[in-house]
């Protein structure tokens, strides 16, 4: 019974690293739709879409990380999990570019306590010799995501960018 929490535990932050892996890779494919969307705004500031949420993740990340460590992974994991999806359903209700890089931004913050504290959370449930077989079941999923979503995100994109 632990042996299977500890792959649920595995396959929940695998999940939810292709989650950040997939939103990342799909912004790249909405740009061009939301500069139509809010034709007044120049192409420069439709693109700090992408670049406030990388710019708040990467800046988060160890900070994330660190916190997590002191006051518990699990908490911080679901704090970003549960600011990641707030940040997400804004965007996508969002009434103006400036909202939608608000939220965006917003979402990188929830990414970093996310990817910093997933794989943490659930490497201490398997015996240290397993170590490189969890990292790679999680990367293996990340990268799939990472691979299947050019073009099954084109599709998405292509209905509506506020579904990306």
């Amino acid at each position: 019974m632990r042996r299977r929490r500890a792959w649920l535990g595995v396959s929940v932050a695998a999940c939810s690293n292709a989650l950040f892996v997939v939103d990342a890779s799909l912004v790249s494919l909405s740009l061009p739709k939301v500069e139509a969307e809010f034709g007044g705004s120049a192409r420069s500031t439709v693109a700090w879409m992408a670049s406030g949420f990388m710019v708040a993740q990467t800046s988060l990340l160890l900070i994330g990380g660190r916190m997590g460590d002191r006051r518990g992974r699990k908490k911080f994991y679901l704090h970003g999990l549960m600011l990641f999806s707030l940040a997400a359903l804004l965007t996508a209700v969002a009434p103006n570019i400036q909202f939608v890089i608000a939220a965006r931004v917003a979402q990188g913050a929830g990414a970093a306590f996310l990817t910093s504290s997933g794989l943490a959370l659930v490497l201490p449930l398997f015996p240290h010799a397993k170590t490189p077989v969890v990292i790679g079941v999680w990367g293996a999923i990340g990268s799939a995501a990472a691979w299947l979503t050019p073009s099954l995100g084109a599709f998405v994109v292509d209905y509506s960018w506020r579904l990306a």
